[in-house]
């Protein structure tokens, strides 16, 4: 599956995975690579559709797949891989193929109890922070640049490290939702450390490409979105200092940030969140 104008989905026998399969790809990290950006791009319409259980599964399996893009094995089934493009899909189309996911949070019963028989923690969650939320899950393109038009700091020593990092927010992202719709604090925990491992992927980049990496703006957007809800997954605690440690952090970059790279309302969103909710002193200093 390919998205076309506006998101919409195209026919799988059109997908650029479909067409590598189907030529059997002598180069397994191009090939991988391309799973990895499909079940990105599908996973990021499920969220949108809500979907958030086949959401979080299809990221999983684009983490798999870029991880084989970095490190190409024969040795694994790529008609596996295009098998979980074909479910997702299905999935968007409303078919009954079998739920792809493995993670315990699709097996609840109904009385909130794991299938090990672990009881579920369910959070209060304070609905004025749901507005905070940044929602927005991120695309990346099927060619060599990424989903927002850059790709000054695609690679690391071969690595794919911009595409690593988009859909690791984007599964964190599903999490993060997921928990704060049901009030569960292991689907915000997840949240929470999917969150940093985006951003320890991120200060890989800015560390290996310095200036010109901090210039992306894909990697721009990601840091600040992973900033704001990590601050509000932390509000929700009541774990204050964190909150504003964060929200001062996301100040910093927003002043940081090169306007050359960004449109009008790339970053209103923050800067709303920013004056309302972060420290006094943020909000006067803006």
């Amino acid at each position: 599956m390919t998205l076309g104008k506006n998101g919409e989905c195209e026919p799988f026998e059109t997908s650029t995975v479909a067409s590598s399969s189907r030529c059997h790809f002598s180069n397994l990290t191009h090939f991988y690579r391309n799973v990895a950006v499909e079940l990105n791009n599908i996973g990021a319409v499920l969220l949108e559709k809500e979907k958030y259980d086949i959401a979080i599964a299809t990221f999983r399996k684009a983490i798999e797949a870029m991880k084989l893009a970095i490190h190409p094995s024969e040795n694994v089934s790529r008609h596996s891989f295009v098998h979980c493009i074909i479910q997702a899909n299905a999935h968007l189309s409303g078919c009954t193929y079998h739920d792809m996911s493995d993670d315990t949070e699709s097996h609840k019963n109904s009385f909130g109890m794991a299938s090990n028989g672990a009881k579920t923690e369910i959070l209060q969650t304070n609905e004025q922070l749901s507005p905070l939320m940044f929602t927005q899950a991120f695309y990346i393109s099927v060619s060599n640049e990424d989903a927002f038009g850059a790709s000054n700091c695609r690679t690391i020593n071969g690595e794919y490290k911009e595409e690593m990092m988009i859909i690791l927010y984007n599964m964190a992202l599903s999490h993060h939702i997921q928990g704060t719709n049901s009030g569960k604090q292991c689907s915000l925990d997840k949240a929470l450390k999917l969150y940093d491992l985006t951003n320890q992927v991120i200060q890989g980049l800015s560390t290996s490409f310095k200036d010109d990496c901090r210039k992306e703006k894909s990697v721009v957007l990601t840091r600040m979105a992973v900033m704001n809800n990590s601050a509000v997954i932390h509000s929700m605690f009541a774990r204050h200092s964190m909150t504003n440690a964060l929200f001062q952090k996301l100040f910093e970059a927003i002043n940081d940030a090169p306007r050359d790279i960004l449109v009008s309302g790339d970053i209103d969103y923050f800067v709303v969140n920013v004056m309302l909710y972060g420290c006094p002193c943020i909000a006067a200093a803006a």
